[in-house]
C-alpha cells in the first residue's frame, strides 16, 4: 500500500465512516469516496475532484464578495440542500462551455 501511494501517486484515506474498513487506497477521483471522507465532491466540466468543507467555504466567500448580486457560477442553493457537491449553476456552466468542442460540435 505504501508503494502505491507514494510511488503511484494514489491516495490514502482514514474512513470513520464505514465500519470494519479501517483505510482504503484508492485511484482516480471517486465521488463515493469523497464523500465518505466527510469532503464535498466538486462536479465541474473542466474538472472534478474532492474539496476539503474549509475550501468550499472560501470559494463561497470570494464568490460572494464577487458577485454582489448572488449570481455566481456556481449552484450554493444545491450544496444547502445536501452538502456533498458542489456544482455549476446553469449559467456557470454555459460560460464555462463557451465554445467547448465535446466531439458533438461547438456549444454556443
Amino acid at each position: 500500500m505504501h508503494d502505491l501511494v507514494v510511488f503511484r501517486h494514489w491516495t490514502f484515506l482514514k474512513l470513520d465512516l464505514l465500519q470494519r474498513l479501517d483505510s482504503i487506497v484508492f485511484h482516480g477521483p471517486s465521488p463515493l469516496l469523497c464523500v465518505a471522507s466527510r469532503n464535498v465532491w466538486y462536479d465541474h466540466p473542466l474538472y472534478s475532484g474532492c474539496m476539503h468543507t474549509e475550501s468550499v467555504s472560501e470559494l463561497y466567500a470570494r464568490e460572494s464578495r464577487a458577485y454582489s448580486s448572488g449570481q455566481g457560477i456556481h449552484d450554493w442553493e444545491y450544496y444547502r440542500q445536501q452538502r456533498t457537491c458542489l456544482r455549476l449553476t446553469e449559467g456557470g456552466y454555459a460560460n464555462v462551455t463557451k465554445g467547448m468542442d465535446f466531439g458533438l460540435g461547438h456549444w454556443d
